[in-house]
């Protein structure tokens, strides 16, 4: 496998999103050394956090800094905010700790594994995106990136039927639920399909949105889905 051309990755993704390169918001989560070839691809809905008048870059400057990227926003990041219950430290905010729990699950550090949103424009929460619009959107953009890691799983972050990224995949693709599980919290479900993009099989995982769900319940756990979709067991472990 040829390594990674970062300028030819700018210019891909500067074209792709040439209508949308004022707005405010990221595309990346990782290093730069983490759009390689992997079994693994994170999915969220979209940067949250804010109403777009912070002091956050625009999608132009968050591509032309990724040559240079070379922090994980899941460890390296503090995004405490003043959160009483959250130490103020980079890293141990409960999203942050509960996807590298997630991660690490699958046999992967969360430093290694791209990240990344079905939606780059950040707004305060998803009633303020026009979903399925700008979904379509930016779908071209995780074709691509899709086309360079080859993961063997997608992990959505959130699974509703209404607004997420598990969602928004399974309708493009017209494929419905294999199986969905009891989370362990409440109403939650855990859900599981799968798709052929490029010619390829490829899960597709819809995980409670870890705003609120904690993953490690005993109904996750059991399922087993590593061993299920990667083989490589929780069980042997």
């Amino acid at each position: 496998m040829k390594s990674i051309d970062f300028n030819t990755v700018e210019q891909k993704l500067l074209d792709l999103l040439k209508n949308y390169l004022d707005l405010k918001g990221a595309v990346f989560y990782g290093a730069n050394n983490t759009l390689k070839v992997n079994d693994l691809y994170i999915m969220g809905i979209n940067p949250g956090g804010g109403d777009g008048t912070e002091l956050v870059p625009n999608l132009k400057e968050d591509i032309m800094a990724f040559k240079n990227r070379n922090i994980c926003a899941y460890t390296d990041e503090n995004w405490c905010g003043g959160d009483f219950y959250c130490p103020e430290k980079a890293g141990t905010h409960k999203f942050q700790k509960r996807i590298k729990y997630l991660v690490n699950l699958f046999s992967h550090d969360i430093n290694s594994v791209f990240g990344t949103n079905l939606i780059f424009r950040q707004t305060q929460d998803v009633n303020n995106l026009d979903f399925w619009k700008e979904a379509e959107a930016y779908w071209p953009v995780h074709d691509y990136f899709i086309s360079l890691i080859r993961p063997k799983l997608v992990i959505c972050i959130g699974n509703s039927e209404s607004r997420s990224a598990y969602s928004f995949i399974k309708n493009k693709f017209n494929v419905e639920d294999i199986a969905n599980y009891r989370a362990g919290h409440g109403n939650y479900k855990i859900k599981y399909t799968r798709i052929s993009i490029q010619n390829r099989e490829t899960y597709i995982l819809g995980i409670p949105h870890i705003s609120y769900y904690e993953p490690n319940k005993q109904e996750l756990l059991d399922l087993d889905l590593p061993n299920l979709i990667l083989g490589q067991s929780l069980k042997s472990a």
